[in-house]
């Protein structure tokens, strides 16, 4: 199998007044794998359903390599799927859900597909199950049944939506592991559709940022987490703290920014939006894991005073929520090695720094808009 690229160009979906999908914009390549995130509603399955060819667009064009597709209906674009519910046969043998697809087409002799189908078994390692009917297997070996099945035809591009929800969290990290591998072996172009933003970093080479129907931010799993293009893309992918300043200058290329008396940060500016002028309200953000901590006696210049609100237990790290005297309206959240902070309990009184070289900002209203 080698997979083939797909272009989205100005897609538009809508039903009466309200806006799916907003002049949407992408190219994903031939053998990449792409996974859709984004809130409840912010049209990342409005955008599958297009693609797949079960809604037509309202206005623009999507193609498969050379091909326009934008209209065809879904069984001659050759689109594997898979959903989260599995959609096997019940009355059919796993060798038969397999088959179906081929069966289908009608490409094949008897003997070809036989030999896809022993091929499939073997590819998602249940070369002994291709007898048994869906109700005797578990939930991941039925997974890799829709997977083979998706497989089997050779497709260009290969659809997931929500393919492991209705998995436990441990069969759901194996499994994860089990579709990267095939993918990669394969060669196969995949848009993967995931309410689970740690899914999606763990297996894509670029993830899609979805809100209110628009585009956000597509990039590779270190650029969304590192360089998020607005306050949004930052809250949304991993653990984000904002704390509100006031921009008062701007010093070797970085905004200068007071988030209290006497406190004055550098950051860089993160947001599309232009951050207007001195004295504009601004919001930082800074990853957990970019707060360090200090005993209060060891307050330098740059750190703020706070106390331990909350310390909670994460195996080999620990989250502290900390309440900083100076902004008595934002809570830290700071996670670090859990043996780095043995003994800070709530009540605690330490002092935070944050590391600048990871500050980034926002302008406040796009934070609040977001």
């Amino acid at each position: 199998m080698i997979g083939q690229a797909l272009t989205l160009s100005r897609l538009r979906k809508s039903y009466g007044d309200i806006v799916a999908v907003n002049q949407t914009d992408l190219e994903i390549e031939a053998g990449e794998f792409v996974s859709i995130v984004g809130p409840s509603g912010s049209g990342k399955t409005s955008l599958l359903t297009l693609i797949a060819g079960f809604e037509p667009p309202s206005s623009g064009a999507i193609r498969i390599g050379d091909k326009d597709i934008t209209y065809l209906p879904p069984y001659l674009r050759d689109i594997g799927m898979v959903f989260q519910k599995y959609a096997l046969f019940p009355h059919l043998t796993v060798r038969q859900n397999i088959a179906f697809p081929l069966k289908m087409r009608r490409r094949a002799a008897k003997s070809t597909i036989a030999k896809r189908v022993e091929d499939m078994l073997e590819l998602v390692q249940l070369p002994q199950y291709g007898d048994r009917y869906p109700s005797q297997l578990s939930g991941g070996q039925q997974q890799r049944v829709a997977v083979a099945r998706a497989l089997v035809f050779d497709p260009p591009v290969i659809l997931m939506d929500e393919p492991l929800g209705a998995l436990d969290k441990k069969l759901r990290e194996a499994m994860q592991i089990e579709i990267k591998r095939i993918q990669e072996r394969l060669g196969a172009t995949v848009i993967y559709v995931t309410h689970d933003q740690e899914e999606a970093l763990t297996l894509s080479d670029r993830v899609a940022v979805m809100h209110h129907g628009s585009l956000q931010q597509i990039g590779t799993p270190a650029e969304l987490y590192r360089r998020p293009s607005c306050a949004f893309v930052a809250d949304f992918i991993g653990a984000m703290n904002f704390v509100p300043g006031i921009l008062v200058g701007r010093e070797d290329g970085k905004h200068v920014i007071q988030v209290a008396e006497g406190i004055v940060l550098k950051a860089t500016g993160g947001g599309r939006l232009a951050i207007p002028s001195k004295g504009s309200a601004v919001c930082l953000a800074i990853r957990p894991e970019h707060i360090r901590l200090a005993p209060r006696e060891n307050n330098a210049a740059g750190m703020l005073a706070g106390t331990v609100e909350a310390s909670i237990f994460v195996g080999p790290t620990q989250i502290l929520l900390i309440r900083p005297e100076a902004l008595p309206d934002v809570v830290l959240r700071v996670q670090m090695p859990a043996d780095q902070i043995a003994g800070l309990e709530r009540g605690a009184l330490v002092a935070v720094a944050f590391d600048e070289a990871m500050l980034q900002a926002f302008p406040a209203r796009e934070s609040l808009a977001a």
